[in-house]
């Protein structure tokens, strides 16, 4: 391996707090981390002083106390074949994945962002047509001294249904394009490994 994707890797975990690297460690997942980014790992906690138990040992005592907590985050946080496509699941279950990220991590991401679009779109819309009146009110203000009742809520859906498209496309298109950008990227990465 190259010194400079050795320090790559080194700079990456550096980021970590201890507690996350030691998890790492104590995971011993080799699907998701390499030999080199077990041995940095090791360097790493032992310069901030951590003792290391054996790779893939049991959960230390104090987060064994939190046991109960960190069930639910557990659960949610584990990678289910059915819920992917088979292209996202020969990503995620490559033997030799990548050391700066984790595809699960990726896909899952972007698939939350697809959702968090659709849900946007959902609360501009609501958020739109609860102020119907309060824009009826700006409207009917023009139209104080020639009122036209017909014109002026004509006028106040057509604003809402403006800001509905323009918020609304904004949002949607925006979360998905970078839902977009995120599963380009790995796969550009994914193929510049094979």
């Amino acid at each position: 391996m190259s010194d400079s994707l050795r320090d790559q890797i080194y700079n990456n975990m550096d980021l970590k707090d201890s507690e996350e690297l030691l998890s790492i460690w104590l995971t011993d997942n080799h699907n998701v981390w390499t030999d080199e980014a077990f041995g940095v790992i090791e360097e790493i906690l032992a310069k901030r002083n951590v003792t290391l138990p054996p790779r893939g040992s049991s959960i230390p005592a104090t987060e064994e106390e939190n046991a109960d907590e960190n069930i639910s985050v557990e659960e949610e946080d584990e990678y289910h074949p059915e819920d992917f496509t088979p292209e996202e699941r020969i990503i995620i279950e490559d033997e030799t994945p990548p050391d700066f990220y984790n595809p699960f991590e990726v896909i899952r991401l972007s698939n939350r962002l697809k959702f968090m679009a659709k849900l946007m779109l959902a609360f501009i819309v609501l958020s739109n047509l609860t102020n119907y009146s309060k824009i009826y009110g700006q409207v009917h203000a023009y139209f104080v001294n020639r009122p036209i009742p017909w014109l002026e809520a004509y006028v106040t859906i057509s604003i809402i249904v403006i800001d509905i498209i323009l918020a609304g496309a904004g949002f949607y298109f925006l979360l998905v394009a970078l839902s977009q950008i995120l599963r380009i990227l790995m796969e550009m990465e994914y193929n510049s490994r094979k």
